[in-house]
């Protein structure tokens, strides 16, 4: 199952990292172009004029917003489309450059708008923190490592500087138990449904000439919960033989539901996409007082990457 979702999701970054960008003038001329840089008035970017690629630049004060990842194909719907001549270059013919009209009304503001939609996929490092001691009694306790953590949502800018994120992921929990002396093994499985909703906060002075930034995001992910299981191995030596037993089962008295903060450091690439490391802890415990009197609150680390797109 991880080798599939592995598989498709190559083929989905690979389908939408072609993706070019957009400017967007505060007269209402849109570019398709490659942004290069943007520094404190200057906005410089590569755009194909008649099958010539040239440097070109604009000044922040003119432009209205930036796109970035967006398809290359326009509806006539959203624009219409008119000839602009531009000066001759030195040694370069000249050439009509194809832009876009916009009829949408102008704002003062300059800002680099979010893609609207997001795909995060990483792996994720989790443990248990409460009564573990009664949960693996005689063994020692360790992370359960690379576990799945994907998602998809959406990006809403409510400023230039504060972006709303909502969507929906899954993600892999557990823990992981070892005893040398008894050459046995356990690893518990706790896996969710998530429903994240946080604010990602990139302040304009965080942001470098060469469009990477950093960024901070925090939020809320209430969670469902999908399997909760464990898998016990015994590998005994016996008169010099090994003979391995196992058992599965479910793992009495979780609860459906968690409640989780999660707290996220990313980096901004300039390109339609970033790379997070999140850290995920449960605010509820995840066992059942009826069922048990062991208290089990979740803990993960995650390595994402997330594709931004539209």
């Amino acid at each position: 199952m991880k080798k599939i979702l592995f598989l498709l999701t190559c083929v989905l970054i690979c389908s939408l990292i072609k993706g070019q960008d957009r400017i967007i003038r505060k007269n209402g001329i849109t570019e398709d172009c490659q942004i290069i840089r943007i520094d404190g008035s200057k906005v410089y970017y590569k755009s194909n004029l008649d099958g010539y690629i040239i440097d070109r630049e604009a000044d922040k004060k003119d432009i209205k917003g930036i796109l970035f990842g967006i398809e290359p194909s326009v509806t006539k719907k959203e624009i219409k489309e008119e000839k602009v001549i531009k000066e001759p270059e030195k040694d370069k013919p000249q050439a009509n450059v194809i832009i876009y009209k916009n009829d949408q009304k102008n704002e003062d503001e300059f800002q680099v708008s979010e893609p609207g939609k997001y795909f995060v996929f990483g792996t994720a490092f989790s443990l248990f923190k409460g009564d573990t001691k009664y949960l693996c009694d005689g063994y020692k306790r360790f992370i359960r490592p690379f576990s799945l953590d994907v998602g998809f949502g959406f990006n809403k800018d409510l400023n230039k500087d504060i972006t709303l994120q909502y969507g929906i992921g899954y993600i892999q929990k557990g823990m992981r138990g070892f005893n040398n002396k008894s050459y046995e093994k356990i690893i518990f499985r706790v896996n969710y449904l998530e429903l994240p909703v946080s604010l990602k906060y990139s302040p304009e002075s965080w942001r470098k000439p060469n469009m990477k930034s950093h960024y901070i995001k925090g939020g809320l992910a209430p969670a469902l919960k999908i399997t909760s299981n464990y898998k016990h191995k015994i590998t005994r030596l016996d008169d010099y033989n090994y003979n391995d037993k196992s058992s599965e089962g479910e793992i009495p008295g979780v609860k459906s539901i968690d409640l989780n903060y999660f707290l996220t450091f990313g980096v901004n690439t300039g390109r339609n996409y970033n790379f997070e490391i999140k850290y995920e802890a449960g605010i509820i415990d995840i066992m059942d007082k009826n069922a048990t009197a062991i208290t089990l609150y979740n803990r993960s680390l995650s390595v994402n990457f997330v594709l931004n797109f539209n």
